[in-house]
């Protein structure tokens, strides 16, 4: 195949994608609305068993430290909040579609929900906002959904590329441009657009490998800025001489990182954390 019909393909295979599922799109609607109830919201969750599951699965967890289980929706949804919940429901529609369309690899979620717990540390660094620490865990979580559109054409595809990269030193994105004609940031951001996902996670999406190509608008800086360094936080295993130098200056300077102890403390530190930390997965 050349570029061209390869292009063609991606566009098809997103186009195809079917829309969140409606229920999903509805309840976040609902928590969105200031007008709306916990019952409410509560009813509705109700309504389908995964939902609940899930919801208590996460009121319940570690992270919580509950002295007694949330043993009803209503508690749940007390418990973990409505910035939450809209980010769990979120999460679940996108994984729907995408194992319901495509393989799932067990390998790209695994990283995915490590760049979510290390994005998630990154912005309380900057911030005590529990709105903005849930938006970050969500873009970490979302930031790859353009790789599945790309395991649809072929199941080793993405590691022909990656092991192409290392061989010839070049980035990965722009082998995926050049052999794809779209790398799969921009593919995730055209499916993000697609499932009409909140501007900030389309954003950051489209620009976790390139974030100084950042809009100059003060309030996209964060998002994009933190997913991007919980990328590639989270890839590298260890501590190594020079690490520091493969990132963005600009993505430095805004976390205050001067020195390359600076970096290995902050790459150590969330590490160690996650290894210890409670995963939460959705189903």
């Amino acid at each position: 195949m050349t570029t061209t019909e390869i292009m063609r393909a991606i566009y098809k295979e997103i186009d195809q994608l079917p829309p969140i599922p409606e229920n999903i799109a509805h309840l976040r609607k609902l928590i969105k609305n200031p007008k709306s109830s916990i019952s409410q919201i509560s009813d509705l969750v109700r309504e389908d068993v995964g939902f609940s599951a899930n919801i208590l699965k996460v009121a319940n967890s570690a992270w919580n430290k509950l002295r007694s289980p949330a043993e009803t929706i209503d508690r749940a949804i007390t418990i973990i909040g409505l910035q939450r919940l809209s980010s769990i429901l979120l999460t679940m529609g996108a994984k729907k579609v995408l194992k319901d369309r495509f393989t799932t690899l067990k390998t790209l979620w695994k990283h995915s929900y490590a760049c979510a717990f290390f994005a998630q540390n990154l912005m309380k660094r900057q911030t005590k906002s529990k709105e903005k620490i849930e938006s970050a865990y969500l873009a970490g979580l979302l930031h790859d959904i353009g790789k599945f559109v790309i395991l649809s054409l072929s199941p080793n595809l993405l590691d022909k590329i990656d092991q192409l990269s290392d061989a010839k030193g070049v980035s990965i994105i722009s082998l995926e441009k050049e052999v794809l004609g779209l790398s799969h940031a921009e593919i995730g951001q055209k499916l993000a657009l697609k499932w009409k996902f909140p501007a900030f996670l389309v954003t950051a999406i489209g620009l976790h490998h390139n974030p100084t190509q950042a809009p100059q608008v003060e309030e996209d800086i964060p998002m994009i800025y933190t997913t991007y360094l919980a990328n590639v936080l989270c890839e590298l295993k260890e501590p190594a001489t020079e690490c520091i130098k493969v990132i963005e200056p600009k993505v430095l300077e805004y976390f205050r990182i001067v020195e390359e102890e600076d970096f290995n403390d902050l790459l150590v530190s969330l590490i160690d954390a996650y290894q210890i930390s409670p995963e939460i997965q959705f189903v």
